[in-house]
């Protein structure tokens, strides 16, 4: 059953759409209403400009997301990036990591999962951004590999 539904949306439009396909699901029950949910979301995510739906997976950004997590993430220009954020970038070994900035330089970010004792071992350049996490929809029993994965990595 899915329990918690949860929506921490930071932009209206995409809160109410992403809302209303929600709106109808808190009680599914069952991997195949799941699998549905998922694919709601990712259909829905096609119309909200650079916005992609990725699968959470690590601890290191408990409680913000986790295994159980579907994550939107959308484009974003360095110049809006703020301290607080979590920004989701391509780390040295090529995995996709979620992290949330603590210090913005004039062309870098330093980033740390909340759970992390130390900041991640490299700054994050320009180039290796890909987005901001707007969105995160905890949804329980999560068992897909359709989805791009963003790790909470631990370093």
């Amino acid at each position: 059953m899915l329990k918690g539904a949860t929506a921490k949306l930071f932009k209206a439009p995409l809160g109410l759409l992403l809302g209303a396909i929600l709106l109808f699901n808190i009680n599914i029950e069952g991997a195949s209403e799941i699998e549905n949910s998922i694919s709601q979301i990712s259909k829905a995510s096609q119309y909200l400009d650079g916005v992609k739906v990725f699968r959470g997976s690590g601890s290191s950004m408990l409680p913000h997301y986790s295994e159980e997590s579907l994550l939107l993430v959308k484009e974003i220009a360095f110049s809006s990036i703020q301290k607080g954020m979590i920004i989701v970038y391509e780390d040295a070994q090529g995995d996709w990591v979620g992290h949330k900035v603590i210090k913005k330089n004039s062309n870098t970010l330093l980033t740390k999962g909340s759970n992390n004792k130390n900041v991640d071992p490299l700054p994050v350049t320009i180039d290796s951004i890909k987005g901001v996490v707007v969105g995160n929809f905890n949804l329980g029993n999560l068992n897909t590999t359709d989805l791009p994965v963003v790790i909470g990595k631990k370093y």
